[in-house]
């Protein structure tokens, strides 16, 4: 009885421990595909072949760690436990870290990012940051909270605004210049900024689906 009482917790403590590694690492591999040239190929003549060299890089970066993520929830007991017993308040307050999308808006300022591409990917991640404090506190006075609507469409539009950053990275790309103008999404290949879609997004990402998949089973108990 004490060995079954004490499993659940060694388990926790194992996963945090992996998971911590994994960031570590997801950290050191971000920084090391920068430096190497990843996140800015050589694009081609054509617009396919531009959409790929501006884009490519960062969509896969942004999709596989969540891929794998809900991968390991489905496969790993332990994980699909830890993924359950995440303290919602936390995974939430984290996406207020979101408000630093005003640096997007400052190199739009500067003139060094297009309005196409600042404009959308910046002011979402502002007002998600903004946004976050409030679902928090609501969770801390009402834990049953996780069940609403408005907690759900709350992670919804965070995962919302990392597909339209995305796609607003794809017409900012350089391949139509006739939209987007001269500038481009060069400097995201640069550091410090290739940390945020190479690292940062999916980190967000992956919280956003550890809230939505909580408020999914707060929902089936009382159904």
């Amino acid at each position: 009885m004490t060995a079954n009482a004490q499993a659940p917790t060694r388990n926790v403590v194992g996963i945090k421990t992996i998971l911590w590694a994994l960031i570590v690492a997801g950290f050191a591999l971000a920084l090391v595909l920068g430096r190497i040239g990843f996140f800015a190929p050589v694009p081609g003549d054509t617009i396919v072949s531009k959409l790929i060299a501006a884009v490519g890089p960062f969509a896969l970066t942004v999709t596989v760690p969540p891929i794998l993520f809900l991968l390991a929830y489905r496969a790993i007991p332990a994980f699909h436990e830890f993924v359950l017993a995440a303290d919602l308040r936390f995974v939430t307050m984290t996406q207020a870290w979101r408000i630093v999308g005003f640096y997007f808006l400052a190199l739009l300022g500067i003139g060094q990012l297009p309005g196409s591409f600042a404009w959308g990917a910046g002011l979402g991640d502002v007002l998600i940051g903004l946004a976050a404090p409030f679902v928090a506190i609501a969770l801390i006075r009402r834990p049953d909270f996780v069940r609403t609507t408005r907690f759900a469409v709350f992670h919804w539009l965070g995962l919302f605004d990392f597909v339209a950053a995305l796609t607003a990275g794809a017409i900012s790309s350089g391949a139509f210049p006739e939209i987007a103008g001269p500038l481009s999404v060069a400097p995201l290949a640069e550091l410090p900024l290739y940390l945020v879609p190479g690292f940062f997004v999916p980190i967000f990402v992956m919280l956003h689906f550890t809230a939505l998949i909580q408020a999914y089973h707060a929902r089936r108990r009382i159904s």
